[in-house]
């Protein structure tokens, strides 16, 4: 859906007015496209009516994909997926009316002083206190104060 932005509109020609984005007096439906000072894409933006509607995907500095999910009448809806730089998954996080709701993923790296990978712990449904913690090969489940090993 965003591979061209042939038809996004640049997000700063528009004007926002009471949480509403006009092209001139016209209440904008579209893509807009933000861009970083150097002219990378920063961002691609569903409108419809004025108002943040539709998917939406932004990027780092490199081209990476830093976040993707959905607007729906200007709040966070639905499944969103957000990225570390080098394209792996952060976080992944169901939104309703702009606030998480259901499971949730959300993965912490730590890293050695030479890159390689550490450790990760992947917390999931994290509101909830529910965590499975990966170090080396191993998995680890804990549930307030319960805990099992999973091996990978």
């Amino acid at each position: 859906m965003f591979n061209s932005n042939k038809n996004a509109v640049n997000f700063y020609g528009l004007t926002e007015r009471n949480n509403m984005y006009f092209i001139g007096n016209t209440l904008f439906s579209g893509i807009a496209m933000r861009k970083y000072k150097n002219g990378k894409i920063k961002a691609f933006l569903n409108f419809q009516e004025g108002v943040l509607n539709g998917k939406m995907k932004s990027f780092y500095p490199n081209g990476k994909t830093k976040a993707e999910g959905n607007f729906l009448n200007g709040e966070l809806d639905g499944k969103f997926t957000f990225y570390y730089e080098d394209g792996s998954i952060k976080e992944k996080a169901i939104y309703k009316n702009g606030k998480k709701d259901g499971e949730e993923l959300l993965i912490i790296r730590k890293n050695y002083q030479n890159g390689k990978m550490k450790a990760v712990h992947c917390l999931k449904n994290f509101m909830n206190q529910k965590k499975i913690i990966k170090i080396g090969s191993k998995f680890q489940w804990n549930v307030k104060e319960k805990s099992s090993r999973i091996r990978k």
